[in-house]
């Protein structure tokens, strides 16, 4: 074909050109609005279920699915919002995070989206944190008992220390007697 052939028919169809272009510019115009800004922040945290927490083979994902639910809850949703002073804030918080599993490790990810970059940032960090101050305080509690139980072992050993140290300066005491009015010799 030749260019003039084509310029021709263009010139017969302008008003068809006229209405692409127009269709083609309109999309632009309407969405050519005040834009809005979204910042995300991310955390990640590595979760290992603790030594006594063995998973099976079976379903070796169980503990970090049970974890990115308790991440995910109402409960700390809730906490975050009071530790931030917006106790109202609750449904926001939990609409703006995504808690994930990065496929095939024991990483979880923490992504917060909100239209300030600084309260993004505070957001996830304070999920991360409350989250664990949670398995701090729950670990604690697990393991106070035997806390508990050494303590008092060790106080029974130190009565019997001090009973035993008090037997032998008994024993010693004439012998310590001797030397002094001997002139230590």
């Amino acid at each position: 074909m030749e260019l003039s052939f084509v310029l021709a028919a263009l010139k017969r169809r302008f008003w068809i050109v006229v209405i692409f272009a127009q269709l083609g510019v309109l999309p632009l115009v309407l969405a050519g609005g005040p834009v809005e800004r979204i910042y995300e922040s991310e955390a990640r945290l590595v979760v290992l279920p603790s030594d006594d927490q063995r998973v099976s083979a079976s379903q070796p994902d169980r503990y970090l699915l049970t974890e990115i639910g308790v991440l995910s809850s109402r409960s700390i949703a809730e906490e975050v919002a009071e530790r931030l002073g917006d106790a109202e804030q609750t449904g926001a918080i939990r609409r703006s995070t995504a808690i994930e599993h990065v496929t095939d490790t024991d990483i979880v990810t923490v992504s917060v989206r909100q239209d300030d970059a600084e309260r993004a940032q505070l957001v996830a960090q304070t999920i991360v944190d409350t989250y664990l101050d949670r398995l701090i305080t729950a670990d604690e509690a697990t393991r106070q008992p035997e806390l508990d139980r050494l303590n008092a072992e060790i106080e029974v050993a130190r009565e019997a220390l001090a009973e035993i140290n008090a037997r032998i300066q008994l024993l010693y005491e004439p012998i310590l007697q001797d030397l002094q009015e001997n002139g230590g010799q």
